[in-house]
């Protein structure tokens, strides 16, 4: 079962920061010069002298390269349709879009498309920094109608240069409709950041003073060379010679080994030097992971509902935020979804402040959450049962407003959750409407049957519309819970 806010957060939505990620599909508007033509279908755009920026522009390959949110997406000869029928609020709660591109201050560019849709209506071109604070480079708000018509326009980009940018058309807020594209450009010049990666590859965080210590070299040579660690003053303090190791499939590169196993004195801001290349400085001591653990749990601080996310405890000032959903009452959802149910709500509000988010969006799970919950408990039971271990996270190691109380730490932010979860309840006596059995082969009509839900769990509590953009769902939880319990003991 799902319960949905009673009030859905509009473009505000985007200054609520959740573990350090804003959120929201904010367009600041556009910050550049643009001229625009409007061409028949057979006309002929001018073609820019530089590289095309865009992958699949012809949608040669289908939907290769390009994404699409809020409604489906069908590709047929070269031309990309997006059916919209639920077109929201806002004109990104509908997007077909494509990111990794680059622009660079100064140089000119060149946009073109042809677009048709079934029915007249309207929708944006842009190109803006693709995330937060989501500033605008380009962005062009463009009619269309059954007859297909070719757009070109010309902008220069007068902001910095900006390795991260996407180019979107963003559909939503306006008719329901089928919208079509083909031959889709971006012309200009490239602008990619240079990222300069060292040759000689070591564990950054560092190494255990008894254990291996091996590094990764990339080099095209067929002798083994020469290396030296050198001290924070530029000492000499090892000497060796690498091991050829040939090619690495993984990566493509011709690859050297270093073993320096033999160096055990615990050092800090050292460095290894290959053919005049130098490794990031690490260290060797036997504390490397330990404040991993506390890094880890803190995540789940950072991802609170309903609380003022504080500086003082953070890492950074960047990962403080207000409070997110402080105070949230909610029903169950009573609008017509997008497969077109018709779904009748009920009679009661639950108040379900608190507990974690589950990633980049604004949703909170209770399985999702309970899973973690379980681990977390779990992780704390199992040091009462196992003879000389020690229980993690004792009252005041962890840095979070509920420190120096006499509860344990990990029991202080578990509870978090776990109030959330008992919120989320059905009261006693309180009906609610849901689909019985498997029903997943008819999801445009479910069959919903009214039941008496008492002390039942609804699973989610979302906004109608996800509150961010298009991004790979991570579960972060789980990877967090991982190294918590992997590295509890060091």
């Amino acid at each position: 079962m799902t319960i949905y806010r009673k009030s859905i957060v509009g473009q505000g939505i985007a200054t609520i920061l959740t573990a350090g990620l804003v959120v929201g599909c904010v367009t600041t508007g556009n910050s550049s010069t643009a001229k625009k033509e409007e061409l028949s279908n057979n006309s002929q755009s001018k073609q820019s002298e530089s590289g095309e920026l865009l992958q699949n522009p012809q949608f040669k390959k289908g939907e290769e390269s390009w994404w699409v949110s809020g409604g489906q997406l069908a590709v047929k000869n070269g031309e990309a349709c997006v059916n919209i029928t639920q077109p929201g609020s806002n004109n990104w709660d509908v997007i077909l879009g494509q990111g990794g591109l680059g622009l660079e201050n100064g140089q000119s560019y060149q946009v073109n498309f042809t677009a048709r849709s079934s029915v007249e209506t309207k929708f944006k071109a842009l190109i803006q920094h693709d995330g937060a604070p989501y500033t605008g480079y380009f962005n062009e708000d463009i009619s269309v109608g059954p007859t297909a018509k070719t757009y070109s326009f010309n902008f220069t980009q007068k902001e910095p240069s900006d390795a991260k940018t996407g180019f979107q058309f963003q559909l939503g807020a306006q008719k329901k409709a089928d919208i079509c594209f083909s031959d889709v450009s971006l012309k200009g010049k490239s602008f990619k950041k240079e990222v300069i990666i060292p040759t000689v590859h070591v564990n950054q965080i560092g190494y255990f003073p008894k254990a291996e210590k091996i590094a990764t070299i990339k080099s095209d040579s067929k002798e083994p060379l020469a290396w030296q660690i050198k001290d924070a003053n530029g000492k000499i303090i090892l000497t060796g010679m690498t091991t050829v190791f040939g090619l690495n499939k993984s990566s493509g590169e011709s690859v050297h080994k270093a073993d320096f196993s033999k160096l055990t004195t615990p050092s800090k801001e050292i460095v290894l030097v290959v053919n005049g290349e130098a490794s990031h400085p690490f260290r060797i001591a036997d504390d490397i992971y330990t404040e991993l653990k506390y890094d880890a749990l803190a995540y789940f601080y950072q991802n609170r509902s309903g609380i003022e996310i504080k500086p003082e405890y953070v890492q950074r000032a960047d990962l403080a935020r207000p409070a997110g959903h402080p105070n949230e009452t909610v029903t169950c959802f009573n609008k017509t979804d997008a497969k077109g149910n018709k779904w009748p709500g009920c009679d009661f509000e639950l108040n379900v402040s608190g507990g974690w988010y589950d990633a980049g969006d604004h949703g909170r799970y209770v399985v999702n959450s309970g899973i973690s919950v379980w681990t977390l408990l779990n992780l704390y039971e199992r040091s009462l049962w196992i003879k000389d271990a020690k229980v993690p996270f004792a009252d005041g190691t962890q840095t979070i407003p509920e420190t120096n109380n006499n509860v344990n730490d990990l029991l202080d932010e578990v509870r978090w959750n776990v109030e959330f979860m008992m919120a989320m309840q059905v009261p006693n006596g309180k009906k609610v409407t849901v689909p019985e059995g498997d029903q997943s082969a008819n999801l445009n009509q479910l069959k919903l049957t009214e039941i008496d839900a008492s002390g039942l769990a609804f699973h989610k509590v979302a906004d109608e519309k996800s509150t961010a953009c298009h991004y790979h769902h991570i579960k972060i939880q789980w990877i967090v819970l991982f190294f918590i319990q992997r590295h509890l003991q060091h």
